[in-house]
């Protein structure tokens, strides 16, 4: 004689397994879609991340440079580059250098040697600079 089972028993288990089923289903569903969701907002950020980062600096170096060409082209640089006169330059360049935050300077003669190197002082105020010329 075998174990008895209910009629009660035999009508809920059925029932109730389809019910786990489902909810176990319904959960792996939901869980899918959440993380779906978050991995692609976390995917959107880092794209958007990037596109700032990219604009950022596109607009570093458009600054730089305009920096480079005013101080380039400013009113008696060439000739005192081809002069070799690290005073001159760094009365010309300097208040460029000031005037747009640049933190550091470099003058090179044609040859590639330092005529003038300005470093912008760590912790210093904007127009705090340390000088070495191919003199020093």
């Amino acid at each position: 004689m075998g174990v008895r089972i209910s009629i009660r028993t035999k009508i809920i288990l059925p029932y109730l397994l389809l019910a786990i089923v489902v909810v176990l289903g319904g959960l792996y569903i939901a869980s899918r879609v959440l993380s779906d969701s978050i991995e692609e907002r976390f995917v959107n950020q880092l794209v958007e991340a990037g596109k700032l980062t990219s604009k950022w600096m596109i607009q570093e170096e458009n600054r730089l440079l305009d920096s480079l060409r005013r101080m380039t082209l400013g009113t008696g640089v060439a000739e005192q580059v081809a002069v070799g006169d690290p005073d001159a330059l760094r009365e010309l360049i300097y208040p460029v250098a000031v005037n747009d935050g640049v933190e550091a300077v470099e003058v090179l003669d044609v040859e590639g040697y330092s005529i003038l190197s300005m470093r912008q002082i760590v912790g210093g105020e904007l127009e705090e600079f340390f000088y070495r010329t191919s003199k020093s």
